[in-house]
């Protein structure tokens, strides 16, 4: 990470020919906090972001008790790898009977090591008029395409 920015952003250098090049469309996206501006609203939906993800055994959010259809949802933690810890930490549900929760279960299982990812993700108001992120696509293990 950086020094001269606090709390600083993850910087990827790759070698090509020998040379030192900074990995721009990473860069801007931590740089830029293009995660944080997407769960306030200010990112078009759905995008693709580069998290850390990790499943959790259940949703334990303010609404949990008027969240009808949760039982029909896997849960995950996504947390952006920049800003202070858990500054950048939210819920995100993908429907359990999808291609993407079967995807996602077979790379990221309950009880296992959090993982860096990028995703598809959106918006979805649910039944209880309350708005969740929702993951729309698993994209990538790591953060290269």
């Amino acid at each position: 990470s950086t020094s001269d920015l606090e709390p600083g952003v993850p910087i990827i250098i790759r070698v090509e020919d020998g040379k030192l090049k900074v990995d721009w469309e990473i860069w801007a996206e931590f740089q830029d906090e293009h995660f944080p501006r997407f769960q306030a609203g200010e990112f078009p939906s759905p995008n693709t972001f580069r998290v850390v993800i990790e499943r959790k055994s259940g949703y334990f959010g303010r609404d949990r008790d008027r969240f009808v259809d949760l039982d029909q949802y896997l849960i995950y933690e996504l947390v952006a790898p920049y800003g202070a810890v858990g500054e950048h930490t939210t819920y995100a549900c993908v429907k359990k009977d999808s291609e993407t929760a079967k995807e996602l279960e077979e790379v990221i299982p309950l009880g296992g090591s959090p993982l860096a990812v990028m995703l598809n993700l959106g918006h979805k108001t649910f039944s209880h008029g309350e708005k969740h992120i929702i993951i729309t696509d698993f994209v990538s293990d790591g953060w290269f395409r």
